[in-house]
């Protein structure tokens, strides 16, 4: 019913930590020494055009600089407990809040480790997790038997875990069509 292209990223974050421990002065007594860890991760995320959702932000993480200013909490403790959803507006976040969108969402959360979803005011969905074999094919051979390898390749490669959330997230588009507003590709993914 939509087509939903999209960009996949790999993100790479450092969070730098002030860490103080407790050594010896060689007196006999101790001093307090400061020195700064640093933290590396990745994150992942797909960005597409979504525009039947907007200004609207569900976080199960930790990464509170995805909320917006209204905390929303639907009735749903199946989805408070996995969810925090937040809005630039009560009214946004209880229209989002349908019983069926809470579903679809604890459905993604289950195949995606540490998901966000940030809809934003231009028609983009970010959704982003730390599952960093999203995009890993589905391949029964490997190079050490070359032909079969280049046999599968050659059919097409299949990317099953992909193609399960961009289903689950077509789910959610169908959702929230209302049918009067066209889906126009935005600015920022045109020419793909």
């Amino acid at each position: 019913m939509h087509e939903l292209k999209y960009h996949y990223y790999q993100l790479h974050y450092v969070d730098e930590q002030i860490v103080y421990t407790r050594v010896s002065d060689g007196k006999g007594g101790s001093k307090t020494r400061k020195r700064k860890v640093y933290h590396h991760y990745y994150r992942y995320s797909l960005v597409m055009d979504f525009p039947w959702i907007a200004n609207i932000a569900v976080r199960a993480s930790s990464h509170k600089a995805v909320d917006l200013r209204q905390v929303f909490e639907p009735t749903s403790s199946d989805f408070n407990s996995a969810f925090t959803l937040t809005g630039s507006e009560t009214l946004a976040c209880a229209k989002f809040a349908k019983p069926i969108t809470l579903l679809t969402l604890l459905r993604l959360n289950e195949r995606l480790v540490e998901l966000n979803l940030e809809f934003s005011a231009e028609g983009l969905l970010c959704l982003s997790f730390d599952n960093k074999k999203l995009l890993e094919p589905d391949m029964p051979y490997d190079l050490t038997t070359p032909e079969e390898f280049f046999k599968a390749i050659e059919a097409g490669v299949q990317l099953p875990k992909l193609i399960a959330i961009l289903s689950i997230v077509h789910e959610l588009a169908e959702q929230h069509d209302d049918n009067f507003s066209p889906a126009t590709p935005s600015a920022a993914l045109q020419g793909d």
